[in-house]
């Protein structure tokens, strides 16, 4: 695809920026020397002789053969400040599948061709208005489906990564600078030592920054992926009910039988803008029937998998020393919130949910009615402060794909070694992480980067994009 899109830069290209369908109105982008030239002889402005001005709006109609073909709302936007950086038209016209299509095929007649995948976005990028971390962050807003990934992807896309890039790329081509000096001089030892010393410094505070960065992209994935959060615990003790409250609908089957559920049931939700994967799980019997010994299994998979567990106790039944062992066992190591569930029925019993936090070690215990909802809204912003804690908030994380995950993590093993290299004087050898660590630096912002890699990007987006 991306062969195409670089073969074909003198193209003019159209696409839809709309999804199929019927909708209010259908946005059209055209890009490319034939844009004026489609200007002049396919539209007419009802309250002007001609387009004058570039970047404002003009109503009026498109013609093909000497008929009017549609009505529309007609942006033209002059080279180079366009989305592409080339002469651009932007079409609103009547929401309709037909008009849509009509307008798409008098554009393809006029000498524009389809636009693949990307190659709006692509054009942008080989043409300078954004480097590769940008666009790449124009991908992310579009699959964004939490308002804390958006946000981030906004910041990626305003330029503050690549900012942050090329801070480090001048602290790395400096410190290369002195060791290339120095190697050239040939300086005396006691000299040496001095600046070997500094050097090593230097290195450390480089090796910090990306380290930094790779724990920012990995709080990043929890933006993109949500905090996968399993509810654990025995039979009968309002799991799925609770599951169901944060939800705000009868997802999952309840009733007052014991081990209703049976299988891993799994929602995506979005609550107060950051993202959620739930998983109800089946109860945590110690015995009982092979289907529950297999139910149990399963839960007890998807408690590897969890980001944080939320160990739900029935507050009408006391909690002997045996559960508690089994909850404590799923919990260790894990992030957990304990929920002391059925409040209404028993309150004294919240006792145990403050031991089992003790023996846990854990500040995070909240008590809930989930049939009643309470403690549900209670429930919400506690879950909220555990992603913000998880994820560093919004503005510690970084949304990055990953290809620029691997060469973050490759970056960040080079700086260690640089700066270990430093430490011990091998500084020629430091020298040659250094220069690695600029390629890599150059490959995360594009400005070194094959044409396969430039394919695997840009064919991840969407027509129109």
């Amino acid at each position: 695809m991306v062969k195409g899109i670089l073969q074909g830069l003198d193209d003019t290209i159209v696409a839809p920026l709309t999804p199929p369908g019927s909708a209010g109105v259908h946005v059209i982008r055209v890009s490319g020397k034939l844009s004026r030239g489609i200007l002049s002889k396919c539209f007419r402005p009802e309250k002007a002789r001609r387009v004058k001005t570039p970047w404002r709006q003009y109503l009026g109609w498109l013609w093909r053969g000497g008929t009017p073909h549609e009505k529309v709302v007609l942006s033209y936007m002059r080279e180079p400040r366009s989305y592409t950086g080339e002469d651009c038209l932007e079409i609103h016209c009547h929401g309709g599948v037909a008009s849509r299509r009509a307008v798409v095929e008098l554009m393809l007649a006029r000498g524009c061709r389809a636009a693949l995948p990307g190659e709006f976005t692509a054009r942008a990028f080989l043409r300078g208005k954004m480097d590769l971390v940008q666009a790449e962050a124009v991908a992310e807003i579009v699959s964004a489906a939490s308002e804390a990934n958006r946000q981030q992807a906004l910041k990626q896309l305003r330029g503050e990564f690549s900012q942050e890039l090329l801070g480090l790329a001048s602290a790395v081509g400096g410190v290369l600078a002195e060791i290339e000096a120095r190697l050239d001089l040939l300086l005396g030892e006691g000299e040496s030592a001095g600046a070997a010393g500094r050097l090593a410094r230097s290195l450390a505070k480089i090796a910090r920054q990306a380290a930094a960065m790779c724990r920012a992209a990995r709080r990043g994935v929890l933006l993109r992926q949500g905090l996968r959060c399993a509810i654990v615990g025995f039979s009968n003790a309002g799991k799925s009910t609770l599951f169901n409250a944060l939800l705000g609908e009868d997802r999952a089957i309840t009733s007052a039988q014991r081990g209703t559920t049976r299988d891993v049931v799994i929602e995506r939700l979005e609550m107060m803008g950051r993202q959620y994967l739930l998983v109800d799980t089946a109860g945590l019997e110690l015995a009982g029937s092979k289907l529950e010994r297999m139910a149990a299994e399963r839960s007890e998979i998807e408690i590897e998998r969890a980001d944080l567990l939320l160990l739900v106790i029935d507050g009408s039944r006391s909690l002997s020393k045996k559960k508690e062992a089994a909850l404590v066992r799923a919990g260790k190591d894990k992030t957990v919130l304990v929920i002391y569930n059925k409040a209404d029925l028993r309150r004294p019993l919240a006792k145990d949910a403050a031991r089992l936090a003790v023996v846990l070690g854990v500040k995070d215990k909240v008590v809930t009615a989930a049939k009643q909802g309470r403690g549900i809204a209670a429930l919400r912003r506690m879950l909220a402060g555990i992603f913000d804690r998880e994820a560093g908030g919004y503005s510690g994380a970084l949304v990055v794909s990953e290809r620029q995950g691997e060469l973050l993590r490759a970056l960040a093993t080079a700086s260690v070694r640089a700066r270990d290299l430093a430490r011990r004087e091998q500084e020629e050898l430091a020298a040659e992480e250094l220069r690695g660590m600029l390629e890599t630096l150059a490959a995360l912002r594009g400005e070194k980067v094959s044409d396969g890699v430039l394919e695997e990007i840009f064919g991840r987006f969407c027509v129109g994009k």
